[in-house]
C-alpha cells in the first residue's frame, strides 16, 4: 500500500530517483501513464497494472477512446542499479514536471506531481477538518 510523499531531483537526462519506501511495493519493473484526473503521472506495480488492464478490456465500453487515453502513454519502465527511472519527455511535459518531483501514494498506485502544482492544488488549509474532502471520508467511515 503506498502513502507519504517524497521528493526528489530530475536529472539532465531526465532521471529521477524512486523513493526507498516505494521501491519494494512497485517492483524493480513498473508501469507509468498519464493521470486520468490530474495532470500527474500515475505509477502502478505489475500487480495492478494488469489488474485494470483486465478490467478495462473485461468491460463492454463499445468505443476504444477510453482505452486508448490510457494506454498511449504508458511505458513499462525498470529502476537502474541506483534506483532511478527515466520519464519520457512527453510525461514529463504532460505534468509540468522540470527539476523535481513530488512523488504521493495513493493506496493503489503512486502520482508524481510538479511540486507547486501539487502544493497549488492541496492548498495552504490542506489539514483543516472542515475541508469538503473530509466530509467524503466522513462518508466512508474514516474519521
Amino acid at each position: 500500500m503506498f502513502v507519504g510523499n517524497y521528493t526528489h531531483n530530475i536529472d539532465a537526462k531526465g532521471r529521477v530517483f524512486v523513493p526507498s519506501k516505494l521501491r519494494q511495493e512497485l517492483g524493480q519493473r513498473f508501469y507509468i501513464c498519464r493521470g486520468m484526473d490530474c495532470r500527474c503521472i500515475r505509477a502502478y506495480n505489475e500487480t495492478e497494472w494488469v489488474r485494470m488492464l483486465s478490467r478495462l478490456r473485461d468491460s463492454n465500453l463499445g468505443d476504444n477512446s477510453a482505452r486508448r487515453r490510457l494506454t498511449y502513454s504508458a511505458v513499462d519502465v525498470e529502476m537502474d542499479s541506483q534506483g532511478r527511472i527515466m520519464l519520457t519527455e512527453q510525461l514529463r511535459n504532460y505534468a509540468g514536471l522540470t527539476e523535481k518531483v513530488c512523488f504521493v501514494g495513493m493506496l493503489d498506485w503512486v502520482e508524481l506531481w510538479n511540486p507547486e502544482s501539487f502544493a497549488e492544488m492541496m492548498g495552504d488549509d490542506m489539514m483543516d477538518p472542515d475541508k469538503d474532502e473530509y466530509d467524503a471520508l466522513r462518508e466512508v467511515g474514516i474519521n
